[in-house]
C-alpha cells in the first residue's frame, strides 16, 4: 500500500506523527477509502495522534513476532518498519552521550563546574556578527603550507584570457586575520566532549556553535559505516566562486529544485534516491538518520537554530523527519564564499586524515574572524550566507605521525581522508517546496475545476 515507487519519502510515514498525518492527507486515507474502509476518525486530527501511537505499537508486536511461521508480513514493509524502530530508538539515545555530566544545558557540568573558565567544557567565544570580510578574499584560497607544496589553482576552460585565479592567502593575512582555535584533549578526555558558543559580543545572542566528540562512540560508527555505502547519488557541481580551488565530492540527499530550472524540472528527490529495492530502503533511512543526528544535538546546544531551520523547511517533502537537504562530503574542500542559504546549517567532521601541522580541513569563518581545527567527530553550525571555506590541503604525502585511521591491511601508508555531512536548506529548494505544497494543498480545487470544464 505504501506508494515507495512513486513517491519514495512515502517509507518515512511512521517516523513522527507530522509525517503521518501527511501521509493520511496524500495518499494512506485514499487508499483505505478506496478498500472500504471508514477514515473519520483517520483524518480528525483530535484522534489521529492516538491512531498514530498505536499503529507504532502494532508494529513493534509485528517486529517482535516476525519469526511466527503464520507472519506473512511483505519483506520490504519489515524492512520498512525495522527501520522505523531503528530510527526512532537512535534519536532516544543522541541526548545521553551530550548530556553525561549535567541535567541540562543550562546546568553546570558536574565534572568541571569548579575549575576556571578556560577549563570548562562550554567555552563563549565572542565574535562582531556586524563585520563583513573583505570582498575581494572571496574565490580565495586558505593555507598554512608553504607555497612550494601548495595546490595548483584548477584550470578554468572559460575563464577569459589573461585572467588570474585567485590567490591563496594565509590565515594571518591582513584581509583575514583569523585567529585558531583548537580542541583541548585534557578537557575532551575528562568531560566527554568540549564546546564552543560562538556569542555576538553586543547583544550576547548565541550564533552559532562547535562540539568537539559529539558524537557517542557507537553512533560514530554507524555514521561512519553510512557514509562507506554512498554510491547511487551523483556528485554536485558548484558554481564559479568554486573554479580556482574546489577540490573533492559532495552528493545530495533529499528534495530540491533541479540546477538551471529548464522547462518540465521539477521539484523532486536527487537522481538515484528511489525506495524499489531493500538496498534503496536502507540507503533512505541512512541519510535520515544522518541528517535526524545532527538536527539533534543542534536542538539540544542551539534550539532557535534548530527551531529556525525546521520552519525554513516544513515545505516540501521529507528526508527523514526534515525537509533539510543533506550533503555527503568526501575529501571536500572549499576557497571562501558565501551561499544563498535561507537559514544556518549544520556540518560533521565524522572522520579526519590528513596534515596536522598544517591544519588541514579546518573550517573557516571568516567574517568572525576564526578558524577551527577539525577533528574527527566534530559537529558545527554556521551562516552559510556569510563568507567560509576550509583550508586548504597541501600537495605533501602524510607520514605516521598524521595517521588517526588504521588501515585494515597493515602496512599501508597513511592517505587523506575527510568525510562528513551539511545539512541546510538553501532559498532556492525552499522556494521550489512552498510552490509545490501550494499545488498540492490545491489539487482538489484544481480537479473540480476541470471537470466542471469537461
Amino acid at each position: 500500500m505504501i506508494p515507495r515507487d512513486a513517491y519514495p519519502s512515502s517509507v518515512y510515514s511512521f517516523l513522527n506523527l507530522r509525517n503521518f498525518q501527511f501521509a493520511i492527507k496524500y495518499w494512506l486515507g485514499y487508499a483505505l477509502e478506496a478498500k472500504q474502509y471508514d477514515t473519520t476518525s483517520l483524518t480528525n486530527p483530535d484522534t489521529n495522534e492516538q491512531i498514530y501511537r498505536d499503529a507504532l505499537t502494532h508494529i513493534q508486536n509485528i517486529m517482535q513476532h516476525q519469526n511466527n511461521n503464520n507472519n506473512k508480513t511483505d519483506p520490504i514493509l519489515k524492512l520498512i518498519f525495522q527501520r522505523t524502530l531503528d530510527f526512532l530508538q537512535l534519536r532516544k539515545k543522541i541526548s545521553g552521550h551530550v548530556l553525561q555530566n549535567r541535567q541540562g544545558l543550562n546546568s553546570p557540568c558536574k565534572t568541571c563546574n569548579n575549575l576556571p573558565v578556560e577549563e570548562q567544557c562550554i567555552q563563549t567565544i565572542y565574535v562582531d556578527s556586524s563585520k563583513v570580510v573583505d570582498p575581494s578574499v572571496i574565490g580565495c584560497g586558505v593555507s598554512l603550507a608553504p607555497p612550494e607544496i601548495q595546490l595548483e589553482p584548477l584550470k578554468n576552460p572559460h575563464a577569459k584570457p589573461g585572467s588570474q585565479p585567485k590567490p591563496i592567502l594565509k590565515p594571518e593575512d591582513p584581509c583575514l586575520k583569523l585567529v585558531r582555535i583548537e580542541p583541548n584533549l585534557q578537557i575532551i578526555e575528562r568531560c566527554g566532549l568540549q564546546v564552543f558558543l560562538m556569542c555576538d559580543k553586543t547583544s550576547e545572542e548565541t550564533l552559532d556553535f562547535w562540539v568537539y566528540n559529539a558524537f557517542d562512540k557507537d553512533t560514530l560508527c554507524q555514521l561512519v559505516d553510512h557514509h562507506s555505502k554512498l554510491s547511487n547519488v551523483k556528485k554536485i557541481n558548484r558554481g564559479k566562486k568554486f573554479e580556482s580551488y574546489s577540490m573533492g565530492k559532495m552528493m545530495g540527499h533529499g528534495s530540491r529544485a533541479a540546477m538551471g530550472g529548464a522547462s518540465g524540472d521539477s521539484y523532486t528527490f536527487y537522481a538515484g534516491m528511489e525506495a524499489i529495492t531493500q538496498e534503496d530502503i536502507n540507503a533512505l533511512f541512512n541519510s535520515a538518520e544522518d541528517s535526524m543526528v545532527m538536527s539533534e544535538i543542534a536542538r539540544l546546544f542551539h534550539h532557535p537554530l534548530y527551531q529556525e531551520l525546521k520552519e525554513a523547511s516544513a515545505a516540501g517533502d521529507r528526508l527523514g523527519t526534515s525537509g533539510a537537504t543533506l550533503y555527503s562530503c568526501n575529501n571536500y574542500t572549499s576557497p571562501l564564499h558565501c551561499d544563498d542559504d535561507a537559514t544556518r546549517g549544520l556540518c560533521a567532521q565524522y572522520q579526519l586524515q590528513a596534515i596536522s601541522k598544517f591544519f588541514e580541513y579546518s573550517f573557516i569563518f571568516a567574517d568572525y574572524g576564526l578558524y577551527f581545527v577539525s577533528r574527527t567527530g566534530s559537529l558545527w553550525s554556521f551562516d552559510g550566507s556569510k563568507a567560509h571555506g576550509t583550508l586548504l590541503p597541501s600537495t605533501s604525502e602524510l607520514t605516521e605521525e598524521d595517521r588517526t585511521i588504521y588501515p585494515q591491511i597493515a602496512g599501508q601508508p597513511p592517505i587523506r581522508i575527510s568525510n562528513g555531512n551539511h545539512v541546510t536548506r538553501n532559498k532556492k529548494n525552499q522556494n521550489a517546496a512552498i510552490k509545490y505544497q501550494a499545488v498540492r494543498i490545491h489539487r482538489d480545487q484544481i480537479q473540480q475545476y476541470y471537470a466542471r470544464r469537461l
